[in-house]
């Protein structure tokens, strides 16, 4: 993008120093670099019991979540594909102007109970609200257990990375964006709105007469949303590279999510597709005017050459 760049630039009042610092025509920008680790991306306490929300997590379900409750857990990994399958067609052959929780109990929604070499899942319907219907790449699974709310996401790894970065070097004089490698193939949208401005969560509220109704909320535990006030507004914006490697570099298309309510706000870098936050509380989401493969010079195919020659 035309920017000189230093290596671990030297601030004032701290010997510490953040990795980048990029500066062009007057303005200038601090860049943190690091990586999401796999491990920050595992959720649960069981391997076995993670693995089967991981993969129920895939289950196309434009019309519902899932309420999932693992009554008994069997020794050796389920077989969820065919589960999966199953669930698919029972969840295709509802539909969801039928079904409300509104003044009723659990009990009362569709229900699906699954059993096979000792393991015993019981799953429920919620229908989603109109406006959510049909939303792509939103993930099914949303009540866990016995009323405890919560999504399976891979939004862990980005709050590892992000740690305390919105303090680690005080007051810059520049805006601070720290870059986020993941290596997760299942990162998407979804789990980095959830990492920045909390997870989003079936509620469950509960009448005096004992009956039930949901709604959709954030949870207070966004990096930058903490429910009745924005933090970690140091970091001017946060870029997000899912899977970096040399044979993507000319077509992956990476996004850089700024702050809405930063110190100093970043320029907007031109390289990256933007998530930008709107007054409204909705994202927008602002395509680069040129590929990848432009910027990097690489040239369009890339690589060029036979993949895997005989000689």
């Amino acid at each position: 993008m035309g920017y000189s760049v230093t290596c671990h630039p030297q601030l004032e009042g701290t010997s510490r120093r953040p990795d980048f610092l990029a500066q062009k025509d007057g303005r200038s920008v601090y860049i943190e670099a690091r990586s999401a680790s796999p491990s920050d991306v595992v959720v649960g306490k069981s391997a076995r019991v993670n693995a089967v929300y991981e993969s129920l997590d895939k289950l196309v379900s434009p019309n519902f979540f899932l309420w999932i409750n693992v009554a008994m857990h069997g020794e050796a990994p389920l077989r969820v594909r065919p589960l999966r399958g199953r669930l698919e067609k029972w969840l295709g052959g509802l539909d969801p102007d039928d079904h409300t929780l509104e003044g009723k109990h659990r009990d009362d929604l569709p229900g699906f109970i699954h059993e096979d070499a000792g393991w015993k899942i019981d799953f429920r319907a919620i229908p989603k609200s109109p406006k959510a219907r049909g939303r792509k790449g939103a993930r099914p699974l949303g009540i866990f257990g016995g009323g405890e709310a919560q999504w399976v996401q891979d939004e862990e790894g980005i709050r590892g990375a992000l740690a305390d970065k919105g303090s680690a070097y005080g007051s810059l004089d520049a805006p601070f964006v720290v870059a986020v490698a993941s290596s997760s193939i299942s990162l998407d949208d979804y789990d980095v709105i959830n990492a920045l401005y909390g997870t989003e969560v079936v509620e469950i509220r509960t009448y005096a007469d004992g009956t039930q109704s949901t709604a959709m909320a954030r949870k207070p535990d966004g990096y930058w949303y903490r429910g009745n006030r924005w933090d970690h507004r140091g970091v001017s914006g946060v870029l997000v590279v899912k899977n970096l490697h040399p044979a993507f570099v000319g077509k992956q298309q990476h996004t850089i999510w700024e702050h809405p309510s930063p110190e100093q706000a970043v320029d907007a870098l031109p390289m990256w597709r933007r998530a930008v936050p709107g007054a409204d509380g909705d994202m927008t989401f602002v395509e680069p005017e040129r590929s990848q493969a432009y910027w990097f010079g690489v040239g369009d195919p890339w690589p060029v050459g036979e993949p895997f020659p005989t000689e």
